[in-house]
């Protein structure tokens, strides 16, 4: 993985933790990505650390599950 994609996996799980949801929106408003992009790097999130977010559908976003776990300390 390179630096950046690195820094974009630290930056959405920082937003999970705080705020306990992430959207594309967050990810490509920060790095300058387009949103399609940005839901790449959610999913890639989603599945180095399957314990940590799950998608739901209805409001489109991914959410933290209770036994969420620092992947990026």
């Amino acid at each position: 993985m390179n630096y950046a994609v690195e820094q974009r996996m630290r930056f959405i799980e920082f937003i999970v933790d705080n705020f306990e949801f992430v959207r594309p929106a967050h990810v490509s408003e920060y790095f300058g990505l387009a949103s399609a992009q940005a839901t790449r790097d959610i999913s890639m999130y989603s599945r180095l650390a399957p314990n940590n977010i799950f998608y739901l559908p209805s409001e489109k976003k991914w959410v933290k599950k209770n036994n969420f776990d620092l992947s990026y300390k």
